[in-house]
């Protein structure tokens, strides 16, 4: 399962969860929840929330795993292509080539275009960028 889940490049918390309890667990809990914080108690019942989201055997495996604890969700796989465009941005930044940054991100060589597309309307636009100092 492993080989998938680093292939998706989901965040750390949401890796870990699909190691476990599966990717379609992750993505669900993600969509449900991304971008808040939840506690995970330490027993799980039929009716909690988490078991009626998950499935018995999913949550329970999430339980296992952060038993007691308050986790930040992350959104899924939008903060995954976030982190994939990052990714790309550096390998370009770097000297790599269009396809040597698609390769490395994860992404096709249509989205490098259109990120750098992106980026060139943006400066064009004379608009700062939030990590300008």
């Amino acid at each position: 399962m492993t080989s998938t889940v680093s292939s998706l490049r989901l965040p750390p918390v949401l890796r870990d969860i699909a190691d476990v309890a599966g990717v379609a667990a992750a993505l669900k809990l993600a969509q449900a929840k991304g971008g808040t914080r939840i506690y995970v108690p330490r027993k799980i019942s039929e009716g909690h929330w988490l078991a009626e989201l998950l499935g018995m055997e999913a949550a329970s495996a999430v339980r296992k795993l952060y038993a007691g604890e308050n986790i930040a969700v992350p959104l899924g796989l939008s903060g995954a292509l976030q982190n994939a465009r990052r990714i790309a941005r550096e390998a370009l930044d770097k000297g790599a080539s269009v396809s040597q940054a698609a390769r490395a991100a994860g992404l096709t060589e249509r989205s490098i275009y259109n990120l750098m597309s992106r980026e060139e309307r943006v400066r064009a636009s004379g608009q700062r960028s939030l990590f300008d100092e």
